[in-house]
């Protein structure tokens, strides 16, 4: 089974505020994606990684994937002004004869080996799956700034990354998506948009994507309690 990874890392990080890209920030010492990268290349099941970088980025993220002298190559390529134009416009630089790809969040740095061979397997059995955390907190609705109806836990999930999929599946399914005009946020919701199943892989909650600065404040006490 072969699997090449895609890391759409070109976003402007808006959310995060300040002026440097949320990607680029320094978690441990090293730019945030650098981690996210190192992780997945320690996968024995990911032969290559595809790097979308913001293009006026290229340079620097180039260098800090040099430096960082990871165990499989990683391509840096320009990404593009979404996350569906990165992915796909990464998709292009894959090798065609590759069987699954693996799409994973630049800013999700906390991935582990098991996650990555977990949602690999259900995909190469249904086609397409991807990690996914249990609801935990009650669930209410709100109106005009007011509590109303609950919403049940059951069968409710929080979306992760890693996803996987059968390289025709992941194809098919961003190429419907640019002739349709139809956007997403992640690729799962593409491959659902065509009527097909995505199977569901459970994800830890410290699998965390690191969009504010709250995000941060956490992955930095996350990153030294792994590292210690």
């Amino acid at each position: 089974m072969t699997v090449e990874a895609i890391v759409p890392a070109a976003g402007a990080g808006l959310r995060m505020g300040g002026d440097v890209r949320k990607q680029f920030m320094a978690l441990g010492g090293e730019p945030m994606f650098i981690h996210t990268l190192r992780r997945l290349a320690s996968s024995p099941l990911i032969q290559r990684i595809i790097l979308a970088a913001p293009e006026e980025e290229l340079g620097p993220a180039q260098a800090a994937v040099d430096r960082a002298e990871l165990p499989k190559p990683c391509k840096v390529v320009a990404g593009g002004a979404t996350r569906q134009e990165s992915v796909a416009m990464a998709f292009g630089h894959l090798d065609p004869a590759t069987e699954l790809v693996m799409v994973h969040d630049g800013v999700r740095p906390f991935v582990t080996k098991e996650l990555v061979e977990q949602v690999a397997m259900a995909a190469a059995k249904v086609g397409a799956a991807t990690a996914a955390c249990r609801a935990r907190d009650t669930l209410k609705k709100e109106r005009d700034g007011r509590l109303a109806e609950s919403i049940s836990r059951d069968g409710v999930v929080h979306i992760h990354t890693p996803q996987c999929f059968r390289h025709a599946i992941l194809a098919e399914a961003l190429e419907k998506a640019e002739i349709d005009s139809a956007t997403a946020t992640d690729e799962s919701s593409l491959v659902q948009r065509m009527g097909m199943d995505v199977a569901v892989v459970d994800s830890p909650y410290w699998n965390i994507k690191v969009t504010t600065a709250e995000d941060m404040t956490l992955a930095e006490a996350l990153e030294k309690a792994m590292r210690g």
